[in-house]
């Protein structure tokens, strides 16, 4: 829930990169959180004291988010209902020919003006419903979300310590930076932002 300074605050929107629908949360999240693991593989040497290690990867971004959703009346409901909706079909293959996916589930394109844009997956959902009615209808409901970073190329060590993670783009389409998971290549409607 963020509270309103000056003005209303940028909102968070999601896009289906495949087919450009949108949801914009009622509230924005509270926080932003980024977690990248370096994985080193231990070697096993007999008769060593002690395991070299030899590097072997360093894991996509991965971005927890929280969505809160208070349920007061039918609009609010409506909206929650089609929120889920959406992003549970972040989880899904697309349909192909016949009864066969053909393709990966959506990838997701997360547009929060003046913070950031992460072309990502969804790789896990979770709905939590901390408060009831007497009738027990939901009054609130979190979707707690992991989004991974779509890397579209190799990022080495000098680049980040030079630049960071954030990559400059333009200031036309309201963003400060984008996260691994860069937008060239989306279609023109996704890189513009809102």
């Amino acid at each position: 829930m963020t509270s309103v300074v000056a003005g209303e605050p940028p909102k968070l929107n999601i896009f289906n990169v495949s087919t450009g629908e949108r949801i914009t949360p009622i509230f924005n999240p509270q926080a932003f959180r980024f977690q990248i693991q370096a994985i080193w593989s231990e070697l096993t040497v007999p008769g060593a004291g002690y395991m070299p290690q030899q590097y072997s990867h360093t894991t996509n971004g991965t971005h927890p988010l929280d969505l809160f959703y208070t349920v007061r009346d039918d609009s609010e409901r409506r909206q929650r209902d089609k929120d889920e909706r959406f992003l549970l079909a972040l989880c899904f293959p697309r349909r192909g020919a016949g009864s066969i996916p053909q393709h990966p589930p959506p990838k997701a394109l997360i547009s929060w003006p003046r913070h950031y844009r992460l072309l990502c997956v969804i790789r896990s959902f979770e709905t939590t419903v901390p408060r009831f009615n007497v009738l027990m209808d939901a009054m609130e409901q979190t979707f707690t979300l992991s989004f991974q970073t779509f890397q579209l190329g190799q990022v080495f060590s000098e680049d980040v310590a030079r630049q960071g993670l954030r990559r400059p783009s333009s200031r036309a389409v309201g963003s400060s930076g984008i996260l691994p998971g860069d937008i060239r290549g989306l279609p023109a409607y996704l890189q513009g932002g809102q």
